[in-house]
């Protein structure tokens, strides 16, 4: 590359080639300047699975083993040149000035430290997807500085802890957090947010969307599944990763942060209590009911999220439904 990148692109591939041919596409079909950014992938499978014309382009491909996510971030940082970091996960797609965006974004504000932008949700099989603009409303862009902390709940409500491909950051980010995320998975996106929360930088949302979140099978969220079966599969795999992240983060807050405000970790732990008790074939009706009672009482958890209500119903009508959700686990 003749010019200093200012952007290093760290796309993170696990067990998904199928899906990183076309995530890589929209990174080099950018409005910006070739020159300015580079790519760095970081993959479980070899590089003889992707295209010869795609490969060629990037410009670092490593290959390493097994989780956590925040691991193979910390090794691809080591290969970064730029001073602003952007991601892409293997199935979801940037359009086409989200670059540009995010060196405006940073070079119009030299005190922003994170940079987070909304998503169009598109199910793989379909062309047009529905925009994430949050609390927020739409088109808007809105920096957060002195008074980040206080609007940390809306912060966390609209969602600017969602969806890493979703967020830019300056590399400074990382410093004296290194080692916290090596040892976090899926909750890699809520460490660098309470990390500029607590920093003395800016923290920048915007409700326009920059990327493609893709919905299909593989998706590991519960918030991607269409039925309440899939939705309790989908938790019984996820809650002991992100219970696991929660704890890290939590030990990363206590030593480093320890006034700062974690009411949003305790609602993200809270659901994810939930989801254990829900999938434990262990627990009873009983506890069930008081843990809602009492997470709803404290206002941890939410009366018109859909979740809370199809757990509502679960609550009433749990027999089939877990016998069910058992057997498939099983089968």
């Amino acid at each position: 590359m003749a010019a200093s990148p200012q952007v290093s692109v760290i796309v993170c591939s696990f067990n998904r080639n199928d899906f990183l041919d076309r995530a890589l596409e929209s990174v080099f079909d950018q409005t910006l300047d070739r020159r300015l950014y580079e790519v760095i992938v970081v993959r479980n499978q070899p590089s003889k699975i992707m295209r010869s014309k795609i490969n060629f382009k990037v410009d670092c491909d490593l290959t390493l083993d097994g989780e956590p996510l925040g691991e193979w971030i910390i090794t691809a940082l080591d290969h970064t040149q730029g001073d602003i970091i952007a991601f892409l996960d293997d199935d979801d797609l940037f359009l086409r000035d989200r670059l540009k965006t995010v060196v405006d974004v940073f070079s119009s504000n030299s005190s922003c430290l994170y940079y987070h932008t909304s998503q169009l949700k598109l199910k793989c099989n379909e062309t047009e997807g529905a925009g994430n603009t949050g609390a927020l409303g739409g088109g808007k862009m809105k920096f957060y500085g002195n008074n980040k902390q206080a609007e940390m709940w809306n912060l966390w409500r609209y969602g600017a802890s969602f969806n890493l491909s979703s967020i830019a950051v300056r590399k400074s980010i990382f410093t004296g957090i290194e080692e916290y995320v090596k040892r976090t998975n899926t909750g890699v996106i809520q460490l660098l947010f309470f990390k500029a929360i607590s920093s003395q930088g800016e923290l920048c949302v915007e409700t326009t969307p920059r990327v493609i979140y893709r919905i299909h099978e593989g998706n590991r969220s519960p918030n991607d599944a269409d039925d309440f079966l899939t939705i309790l599969k989908k938790m019984s795999l996820q809650t002991p990763v992100m219970l696991r992240d929660i704890a890290e983060i939590r030990k990363f807050l206590r030593e480093h942060l320890p006034s700062i405000n974690i009411t949003p970790l305790e609602s993200l732990e809270a659901k994810y209590d939930m989801y254990k008790l829900l999938t434990d074939p262990g627990s009873s009706r009983a506890e069930l009911i008081r843990f809602f009672l009492y997470n709803v009482a404290a206002r941890r958890a939410r009366l018109w999220d859909m979740k809370t209500a199809l757990i509502a119903i679960y609550l009433l009508f749990p027999g089939t439904m877990r016998k069910a959700l058992f057997r498939k686990k099983e089968s």
